[in-house]
């Protein structure tokens, strides 16, 4: 009888330990969900204006406002646009200081927590801009007192630090979701203090005691000014957090994960109560089990008349537990399917996330089609005023195309968000380099210039014709950019085969190209020109790659710039 007891203990003991081990793995794994969700909920609001403290460090404006001694009025104007800037793009405030961390203008510039004038260089996001570095900071403002999530970018004149562009984005605003969460959920600073909770008597409190030196940090930077910073009743164990007062008391599971771009931790703390409860559950099922075994076994050398009555007794206990095991198996079930609908949330988020950013791009190539459908237009009219009907007919048929063409662009921004293939195909070089001149014909015209080409009518590249039109244009007006201050205005595209492969270049009689910038020509939002946006080359090099080819820039050996593109030769 002996052993057989101590066989049930060992038995009971291992059924207790993983039924243990295996609810709290359930109960980490969805809080290791709800902690992604809640990063990436985070991560696509400050992704919304993530690009907007860079771009309005390029405007000239502001580089104007900076460069010279600012004046009231440039001040003021700068102000207004800043304000129109971010109410175009959610953000809360807009503000420029300039190299001694003085605000010279602020999108709130007309209300009476104006930040004009004041001077932020004790915040550690101005002093990582004056290094050169772009930084996300949290903390309570100073002016308003409010939390705010900071994006800085550095402004460079002449390669020296010149000031730095600031955008605060509001995001207390994602606790108002937090209060159904059976969860305690934080965002927590590098020091630990508790910056977002969806339990409000936390707010700036510590998950540890503070040192001395990170409260003269935290005192120097006025990070949370007012703010006692007491520490919380809780004491953290590798995975694990036990809460020693208030509401909430108990042990909890911790995971936690980084916040994107930031210094701060997401902390997700699930109540260890349903792991203990299921454990315990468990082991009382399993007592039972071998309970009832032991009695059988007994009754049954005892007295063998009692073999009916034991067998119903038996499958009335085997009834009860299947049905505990269905009703497990269908919480299982839905825990799965939160799990799925978690995750499926995750990827949309993603995919917003990528569509925001293909934004620019879609812009810069609707802006081609657009500017020749004006051109074309403008000509039709003159035409038909002197009364050249069928030159102007042939206009209007240029415009009817440049707005397919349109069409075509806008479904290459569906076609990347079902990830579909490219429609790639055989294109002759010379006719789509044709259409790309007729494209550009009028500012050609307009500069002078002389073009000279020679593509064999042989030449069938492997690649999608509006694309591959696309980059032909974007060098095209690259070269006219290049040869409209120089006294000789040539262009010159040829192209020859040469087995797989077939090169075309496209040279032009300009100053050529300035060493220092040659290695980051194709690199996004990149440019030397006032007002572009930098993305058409860095555009026309993924375009290139996708037909499995690959594009060159260089200075050509008789002066000006060359362009080479390599790609497939059609079978």
């Amino acid at each position: 009888m002996l052993p057989l007891l101590f066989a049930a203990a060992g038995i009971n003991a291992v059924v207790g330990f993983v039924a243990f081990e295996t609810t709290r793995s359930e109960v980490r794994e969805v809080a290791a969900t709800r902690a992604g969700a809640l990063a990436a909920a985070i991560a696509k609001t400050v992704d919304r204006s993530a690009l907007v403290p860079q771009l309005v460090a390029q405007d000239a404006q502001v580089l104007a406002l900076l460069h010279t001694t600012p004046l009231a009025s440039d001040a003021q104007t700068v102000s207004r646009r800043l304000a129109q800037t971010a109410a175009e793009t959610g953000t809360e405030v807009l503000y420029v200081l300039d190299r001694n961390g003085m605000t010279l203008a602020s999108s709130n510039w007309d209300q009476p927590q104006s930040f004009v004038g004041r001077n932020f260089s004790f915040r550690p996001y101005f002093q990582n801009a004056a290094a050169g570095r772009p930084d996300h900071y949290m903390a309570l403002g100073t002016t308003s007192m409010r939390l705010g999530y900071y994006l800085s970018h550095p402004v460079n004149i002449d390669g020296q630090f010149s000031g730095a562009v600031v955008a605060k984005l509001g995001v207390d605003m994602l606790e108002r979701d937090w209060g159904v969460a059976p969860d305690i959920m934080l965002v927590v600073d590098e020091a630990g203090v508790v910056l977002l909770t969806n339990r409000p008597t936390w707010r700036f409190r510590t998950i540890h005691p503070l040192t001395e030196a990170q409260r003269d940090a935290i005192r120097v930077s006025q990070r949370y000014p007012s703010q006692e910073l007491t520490p919380l009743p809780i004491q953290f164990s590798k995975d694990t957090a036990t809460l020693n007062g208030g509401a909430d008391v108990g042990d909890y599971l911790v995971s936690s994960i980084p916040l994107p771009q930031s210094h701060s931790q997401i902390y997700v703390l699930a109540t260890a109560e349903p792991v203990w409860a299921h454990t315990v559950n468990a082991m009382v099922l399993s007592v039972g089990l071998l309970t009832l075994i032991a009695a059988s076994y007994i009754f049954l050398e005892k007295r063998r008349e009692s073999v009916r009555r034991h067998v119903e007794r038996e499958a009335r206990m085997r009834d009860i537990l299947e049905q505990r095991v269905d009703e497990r198996t269908a919480d299982l079930q839905l825990a799965n399917r939160r799990l799925r609908d978690a995750q499926g949330d995750l990827i949309q988020a993603a995919k917003l996330a990528a569509l925001g950013q293909m934004s620019a791009s879609l812009a810069h190539e609707l802006n081609q089609p657009v500017a020749a459908i004006r051109g074309f237009a403008e000509n039709g009219l003159i035409l038909v005023e002197r009364g050249r009907l069928p030159e102007a007919s042939t206009n209007l048929r240029e415009v009817v195309a440049m707005s397919e063409r349109i069409g075509v662009i806008t479904r290459h921004l569906k076609a990347f968000a079902r990830r579909a293939p490219p429609d790639i195909g055989q294109v002759p070089l010379r006719p789509a380099v044709c259409h790309c001149l007729a494209l550009m014909a009028g500012r050609m015209k307009e500069l002078s210039v002389n073009v000279t080409v020679d593509v064999a009518d042989e030449l069938i590249v492997t690649a999608e014709e509006v694309r591959i039109e696309q980059v032909i244009v974007n060098l095209l007006q690259n070269a006219c950019d290049a040869v409209s201050d120089a006294e000789r205005r040539e262009i010159l595209i040829d192209a020859d085969s040469s087995g797989a492969w077939i090169e075309m270049r496209v040279r032009d009689s300009g100053p050529g190209i300035a060493l220092e910038i040659l290695p980051r020509l194709f690199d996004s939002f990149f440019t030397t020109k006032s007002a572009g946006l930098g993305l058409g080359l860095s555009i026309s090099r993924d375009i290139i790659r996708e037909f499995g080819g690959r594009i060159e820039a260089m200075n050509a050996t008789k002066g000006g710039s060359l362009f080479v593109i390599r790609l497939p030769a059609a079978a």
